[in-house]
C-alpha cells in the first residue's frame, strides 16, 4: 500500500520489486549520514534498500509508517531513475518525500505544528562545499 501511495504521488510507476527493508542501531545510519555524529537520522534509503533504525520499532505505528514512507519514495524515485547528484536534486527529492510524509501524517490526525524537515541532505551538501 505504501509504496502504491509513494508511485501515485510522484506519478510514477510502481516498481516490479518490493523494497527490502532492514532494522539497524541508529548508530550505523549516523555513521553514513552524520560522519559519525549524533544526528536524528532514523531511516535511509541506499540503492533499492531501506534501513530503519531499531529505535522506530518503538514508536506510534502511524509515526513509524510515516518514516518508512519517506524512505518508500526515495525507493520508488531510485527504481524510476530518478537520481540527482546536484545538491538541488537532492533538495528536490527530499522535498517530495517529507511533502507524502507530512500529508500521511495529517490525514492520520497527526499534526506536528511545522514542517517536517530533518535536513540530512542539506547536512552532507554543506560538508562537501
Amino acid at each position: 500500500m505504501l509504496v502504491t501511495m509513494a508511485s501515485q504521488f510522484l506519478s510514477l510507476p510502481v516498481p516490479v520489486e518490493m523494497p527490502v527493508v532492514e532494522y539497524v542501531p541508529q548508530s550505523f545510519l549516523q555513521k553514513k549520514i552524520c560522519a559519525g555524529k549524533k544526528c536524528p537520522v532514523e531511516a535511509l534509503h541506499e540503492d533499492g534498500k531501506i534501513y530503519m533504525s531499531t529505535t522506530t520499532k518503538n514508536k506510534k505505528e502511524v509515526m513509524h509508517d510515516s518514516i518508512l514512507l519517506h524512505e518508500i519514495v526515495h525507493f520508488v524515485q531510485f527504481k524510476n531513475g530518478k537520481i540527482l547528484n546536484t545538491c538541488e536534486g537532492l533538495r528536490e527529492m527530499e522535498d517530495q518525500a517529507y511533502a507524502l510524509q507530512e500529508f500521511f501524517l495529517n490525514d492520520n490526525g497527526v499534526y506536528l505544528g511545522g514542517p517536517l524537515r530533518f535536513g540530512a541532505m542539506e547536512l552532507n551538501c554543506n560538508e562537501n562545499r
